[in-house]
């Protein structure tokens, strides 16, 4: 690609570029932007004129797209610097770690209640360090067999939860430190409600508000303008 773009280079000439929004469009990005004038990442949910049309391939679609850059109309989707794509990298690797520890609890219960232990030898939380401690000792206490194969089931998920906590408690570690040093935190922060994972989110994914021309562009952004949705004797 990068030999391409400089043969397409002549004198006096600039040179823009665009693709469509893909996982890789934040690397491609770094990547091709000092060998053009002008990158433009484009939506193509938004380019009806390319994809609803019966006729489809690459050549055909890249000449429209190419049309549409010309004249200004590509649907441009904001590209982040790579430190806020990886800040925002961390904080969804983060909320899917939570989401597995939830997913390893559900199946501990699942798997305990399944073999006869509705409830937990100690009151309070299943997960405080006393009933830890009695969940393990049910792998111990009996040789596993094939009729006990729950027990090896058991500690296999007991470790991966133990590994998981471990692995969610240094990436929370980094991102409040990296949040701190983020402007605008603190104030955040001092709305009764607002904790630090809905702080750093907000920041993340406003990173530059110059982006947004309007207030309710910045609001809809984030799913809190209401619309209407009318038809008929329905309303909402």
């Amino acid at each position: 690609m990068k030999d391409f773009l400089n043969g397409q280079r002549r004198d006096g000439e600039k040179l823009h570029l665009t693709f469509e929004i893909s996982g890789e469009a934040g690397y491609r990005h770094d990547a091709l932007i000092n060998l053009v004038d002008s990158i433009t990442v484009s939506n193509p949910t938004k380019m009806t004129w390319i994809y609803r049309t019966a006729k489809k391939n690459d050549r055909i679609d890249s000449r429209k797209q190419a049309v549409l850059l010309s004249i200004g109309e590509v649907p441009k989707v904001y590209i982040p610097n790579r430190e806020v794509r990886q800040w925002r990298v961390t904080i969804q690797h983060r909320r899917k770690m939570v989401s597995s520890i939830t997913q390893v609890k559900n199946r501990i219960r699942m798997l305990l209640k399944a073999n006869g232990f509705v409830k937990a030898a100690y009151r309070g939380s299943w997960w405080k360090v006393a009933n830890r401690v009695w969940m393990r000792g049910l792998c111990e206490q009996a040789e596993i067999n094939s009729e006990e194969l729950w027990r090896m089931n058991l500690i296999d998920m007991l470790e991966g939860l133990w590994l998981l906590e471990g692995q969610l408690k240094r990436t929370t570690k980094y991102l409040d430190g990296y949040l701190d040093k983020q402007p605008g935190s603190r104030l955040l922060m001092s709305i009764p409600g607002v904790g630090p994972r809905t702080t750093e989110a907000v920041l993340a994914y406003t990173d530059d508000i110059r982006r947004f021309g309007r207030s309710k562009q910045y609001c809809a952004y984030f799913g809190l303008t209401p619309r209407l949705d009318e038809s008929g004797s329905s309303r909402s």
